[in-house]
Order: structure tokens, then sequence, then C-alpha cells
């Protein structure tokens, strides 16, 4: 792999050049040491870490690079061979590095082939595979090829000598491989930037409590080293933990020159345990640490995840508040002037049944979108139930009377059947129960060509309580029972002919069940293929005491007042004077948010209607604006008109300071109803009419 970070490479060059001079320093050196501390020394200076910092190389550089520090060292070796005292001939020089070099060369190259050329030495199963398949196969087969040159020198070989080097050998590769390596690479250092201060900290406190083990001269005391160690690989990560090991290292190196420590004695032993000692604190430390970073990877991971959720489900609600104003805004002039012009006593017949149809179509269309916006709430876990006390059966009636012409349109009878034990008032959201009514009874006269449709609401019993359980039966064309289990899954219908035939998103059904399971009750279905179908669904209810609403009784007759209409859309404009002014209503029609702020600073207005999604200010910011004043208007009720009828944009309509809202595209009575509950509350608010 080539580095594109020029650290590691001045690093790389830098180990490279004081490798070769230590191989140096440690032959030109062997007259001023005793025999067996120069054995030592060379053993531990020149073949171990050099040999291992080339290997670490030749795995992590690309070849021209392992090349330059191969020849570097090549050199230093052909120095420290031609100035030692005791030089020999160049073939003794050969025999000796050759080994050097094919160590070198099979390490590297077995482990570029087991564990790639950037291996992670922070894992337990990399590291054993590198002890034992990387580290372990060529040295024994060097070691071999080794001894049959020996052989031809020395008729007689020291086996304890050779299994002592062997194991030196081993156990330098094995600790200066991983080490080099980990402190070469980067991907898991962001995990641990900690201040300058407490890494300096914790390095002073390595440095100082490694040196004061080491001089009691006991191999057991380094084990007080481990705590220390693990904490530092846990606070700086696999690259200081590595580089721990390494310092305790020196220190250790720097104690024995001095004639101090435990490796002080003559002897390999005392190294060889000290190496083992090394290797477990590395290991440790490496495993430890990459066990610390690969959780922080993970906590990082799942926090860029949620963040890319929230992300997306952000874009989604913007996508939907976007699709519901384009839909929305033209069906409400759709449906608007369909109702307007339906009630023209001039109209013939057929021109009237035209009107009709249009605006039956417009809200087949609106079902379509409300049906496409309730799933993606649901899916994003954004409705929200809001029970009320409701009375059960002018409830039901009201709701049935919704969709009672056009079934009677169709030549079908509609019944309603409540028992005794299931009149009275309940808790409940009565909007989400008439949804998914109405759901039920549209889909029942779609399929039933002839016959009725019936609704029965009953008491039954449950293991939590008493539910009430809302039935819908009809004399349709039923479904055969394979089918049944497709019904209540989102876009799905009995077979892809019903969608061509019937039309329908294959929603409804979808949501309706969603909803019903929100309310802790249960939804399903019989039916017989060419008898009809029964739909039906049971939610736990608490039922209550009568609730009188006030003002119920002023619910009839003119609304009266003078209404500030304020849309940036003409046609908008226009259909909510003509519903508004057939109330009674005087309107005052405003074009833009800063218009709507002159105006009622000039005029008393009883209310507002005001658009949300205005181009100059929107309706938000206008009623901001509004409320600001310190004039009577401030404390006018002021209703939203919005296309955007998702959970988000209501709260943020309340937020701003307004009294309710009304959606697109808005019935009739939705918008007379709302002038009459918010406008009989408000006073006449006098104030001067300001010229121009």
């Amino acid at each position: 792999m080539r580095f594109a970070n020029r650290e590691n490479l001045l690093g790389g060059t830098i180990a490279g050049l004081a490798a070769s001079v230590m191989l140096v320093m440690a032959s030109l050196g062997g007259d001023a040491m005793p025999t067996d501390q120069m054995a030592m020394m060379r053993t531990a200076l020149a073949c171990v870490p050099v040999a291992g910092l080339l290997s670490a190389l030749t795995i992590l550089l690309d070849l021209r690079r392992v090349i330059v520090f191969c020849g570097l060292v090549a050199i230093a070796m052909l120095a420290s061979f031609l100035m030692a005292p005791t030089a020999g001939s160049f073939q003794d020089f050969a025999l000796n590095c050759i080994p050097f070099w094919a160590t070198i060369a099979a390490i590297a190259a077995l482990t570029r082939r087991q564990l790639g050329s950037a291996p992670d030495f922070t894992q337990v199963g990399v590291l054993l595979r590198f002890v034992f398949c990387c580290v372990m196969l060529p040295l024994v087969f060097v070691s071999g090829f080794d001894l049959v040159l020996l052989s031809r020198q020395q008729p007689e070989i020291d086996w304890p000598q050779l299994i002592r080097a062997m194991t030196d050998a081993i156990l330098g590769f094995v600790i200066t491989v991983p080490a080099v390596t980990v402190l070469w690479r980067t991907e898991k250092t962001s995990f641990f930037h900690r201040p300058p201060a407490e890494t300096a900290g914790l390095l002073l406190l390595a440095i100082g409590s490694s040196t004061a083990v080491l001089l009691q001269q006991e191999f057991a005391t380094l084990f007080l080293l481990f705590p220390i160690v693990i904490a530092i690989s846990f606070r700086l990560g696999p690259r200081w933990a590595a580089g721990v090991a390494i310092i305790i290292s020196m220190v250790a190196l720097g104690l024995t020159l001095a004639r101090l420590g435990p490796l002080s004695a003559p002897g390999n032993d005392g190294r060889v345990l000290f190496q083992v000692f090394i290797l477990a604190i590395l290991y440790t430390a490496l495993v430890s640490a990459g066990a610390v970073a690969e959780q922080a990877r993970l906590r990082l991971g799942l926090q860029e995840k949620e963040r890319q959720a929230l992300d997306a489900a952000n874009a989604k609600a913007d996508f939907l508040a976007t699709m519901s104003h384009e839909l929305r805004t033209p069906l409400n002039s759709i449906y608007g002037f369909s109702q307007l012009v339906s009630e023209d006593g001039s109209l013939t017949g057929e021109t009237r049944r035209r009107v009709a149809l249009i605006a039956e179509a417009s809200q087949s269309l609106l079902a379509v979108v409300n049906d496409i916006l309730d799933y993606s709430k649901i899916e994003a876990g954004k409705i929200e139930l809001v029970p009320q006390p409701f009375d059960l059966e002018p409830w039901l009636h009201t709701s049935a009377d919704i969709v009672r012409d056009s079934i009677e349109r169709k030549g079908l009878a509609l019944k309603i059947a409540v028992t005794p034990g299931a009149r009275g008032w309940y808790v409940g959201d009565n909007g989400r129960l008439r949804q998914i009514l109405l759901n039920l009874l549209n889909n029942a006269a779609k399929f039933t060509a002839a016959g009725c449709v019936t609704v029965k609401v009953s008491v039954v019993k449950a293991e939590t309580g008493p539910r009430l359980r809302f039935a819908v039966l009809d004399t349709g064309i039923g479904i055969p029972p394979a089918r049944l289990e497709r019904l209540f899954q989102r876009f799905s219908q009995v077979d892809g002919s019903i969608s061509r035939t019937y039309g329908g998103t294959g929603l409804g059904l979808a949501i309706s069940k969603r909803i019903v399971e929100l309310m802790g009750g249960r939804i399903g279905v019989e039916s017989t293929p060419g008898s009809g179908s029964e739909f039906w669904f049971e939610v736990p209810l608490p039922s209550c005491e009568p609730v009188v609403e006030p003002g119920k009784t002023a619910a009839d007759g003119p609304v009266g007042g003078c209404i500030l209409v304020v849309d940036d859309i003409a046609i908008n404009r226009e259909i909510a004077r003509a519903m508004l002014e057939a109330a009674g209503c005087e309107v005052v029609e405003a074009a833009s948010g800063s218009e709507a702020i002159g105006l009622v600073q000039a005029h008393a207005f009883d209310l507002a209607f005001i658009d949300v999604q205005m181009p100059d200010i929107d309706g938000l910011e206008t009623t901001r604006r509004i409320r600001a004043l310190s004039h009577p208007c401030a404390r006018m009720p002021i209703v939203a008109i919005t296309a955007n009828i998702l959970g988000g944009q209501i709260e943020a309509c309340h937020a701003a300071g307004m009294d309710g809202h009304v959606g697109k595209p808005f019935h009739k009575a939705d918008l007379i109803d709302a002038a009459r509950r918010h406008g009989a509350r408000s006073q006449r608010l006098a104030a001067p009419i300001l010229s121009a």
C-alpha cells in the first residue's frame, strides 16, 4: 500500500536509518563490552529489531521503498563487518546475511499472503495466525537451512545455543513486527484524541513506573506494569499501547547498559523471560485497545446511522409536506368550486349531475392523497391518538351519513344496528374511528352490486376487559379464503384485476390495521365467495358520563362578522370569500403576509384565515408578527389554512400563535364551522382606519 501521509513516510525513513546505525554501533562497540553482554546486545539491538523492522516495512510499504530500506541496512551490515576488530572473511559475512534476508523475505511474504498488506494486529485471531503461520513456520525452515551450513563448518553443534537463538528470533519477530505495524497505521487513532497534557502525563507514568519496577531486579515485579499499560491502552489507543511496550524495552535496555535491572546478569535466560513479558504485555495491550477502538467505532457508526436515519426522516417529512401542498392546492380549487357550483339553483339536471361527478372524483383523489400521507405518518411513528368523549349512536349515524348518498346511489340499503349494551358515551379518538369505519363502508359499497350494507356495533368480552366491536357486513362478491391474509398488507388487494376494476391504492386496510393496533385492538375479516364479507374491528374504549359541549346550540344560522383571508393564490381567496359570504360574513382579502400585517392595523377583524405557505412572509411568521404588535388586533383569533396537515405542521401552527387549522381542500361546512367556533368568542376590535 502507498502512504499519502508524509509523516508515516518520514517516520519509516528515520526508523530504517536508526536501525542501521544501531547495527553499526553494536558491531563497533564489541571491544568495550564483556563477551556475554556483547552477544546479548548484538542479538537484542541488531538482529531482532532490524529484521523485524524490515519485515514490517516490507509488509506495509511498496516494493520501491522496501528496496531503499533494505539497501541502507545492507550497507550498514557491510560497514559493520569491515570495521569490526574481528572481521572474518567475506564468505562468513555472506553466510550470516543469507539467513537474515531469507527470514525477512519469508515472514513478509507469508504475512502479506495470509493477512494482507495492512494486518490489524489488535485482533486475537490475526495475532495467532501471524505467530504460528507467518513467523514460526519460516523461522523453522530458515533455521534448518542455517543448520546445514553450520554442519559443514562445525562438526559439533551446540544445540542449546541454537535453540536459544531460535527462541530469540521468534520472540523478536513476534514483538517487533506487530509493534512497528501498529505504530505505522492510523485507522484506529481517531477514536483516542486526548489532551496533550493527559498524553504526556500517561507516558511519564509509563517511564517512571517501568524504571522503578525494573530497578528492583526481580522479574516477578514486572507484572506490576500490567495495570498501567492496560490503562494507557484504554485511554490512548493501539498506537500508544505499542509505544509503551517499546518504552519499557528501551528503559530495560538503558538499565542493562548501566549494569542495572534484571537483565544485567550474564546469560540468556533473563533476556528470554523479559522478551516473553514484553510479548505478553504488548499483545494484551493491543487486543484491549483494539476492543475499545472497535467499541468506539461501533458507537460512532451507530450515531452516524441514527443521524442518517433522522436526516432521511426529515427529508421524507419535507417531501411529504411539499407533495401535500402541491396536490391539495389544485384539489382545493376543483373541490371548492364544485361545491359552489352545485349550490347554484339555475343548474339543469344534467349539469348538476356532472358537477356532482367532479366533486366525487375530487373526493376520491383526496382520499388517495390522505391514504398515502396517513401511511407515511404511521411508518414514521408520528401518528397520535386524540381521545375525547363522544356519544356512540349519534356519532355512528353522522359517520354513516357521510357515505349514505354514494351507497344509496348504487341502489344499496344502508342499515345500522346498535345493541342496547353498546349505547352510551365513550372516550376515544372518534376521528380515527370514523376513518376506519368509513374505509370499511366504502370498501363494502365498492364491492357490492346489489343488496345492502349493514353496520353492527356491540360489546364483546376479552381477556383484558370489554371491547366495542364494529362490524360492516355486505352482500358483495366475497373473498377466497386463500387470499384473506393479503388484505391487511400495504398496497395489497385480492388480485391485480381488483384495482383495475374497482380502483383504490390498497392502503386503506393497512392503515386501518395499524390504527386499530395503536388503539390496542384487533381487526379481521370473515368472507364467503359469492355471498359477501364481514369486516370487523374491536377496540377497548372506556365508557364515560355524558358531556354537554358548550356552544353547541349556536351551530346553525349565519356566522357574520368581518373576516380577513390571506393567501398568495387568488383562486383560493376567491373560493374562501364565496363560501364565507354565503354564510353572511364580510370578507377582506390579502395576497401576502406583509399586506395582512398592514390591514390588521388599519381595520378591525373578528377572525383571520391565513395560508401557511406563502412566498413573501409565510403564515407562521405573519402570525408571530401580528401577535407581537402592541395593538388590539394581536388578540384576534387566527386559523391556519394549510395543505400540509402532518402533525409537525399543526404543532408549528399552534406554536406560532394560531388558534386552529383547516386543511386543504376544505369543505364548505368545515370552513364555516371554523369561522363560527373561533369567531363566536371574538369581540370586534375597534381601531381607527388609517388613510393610505
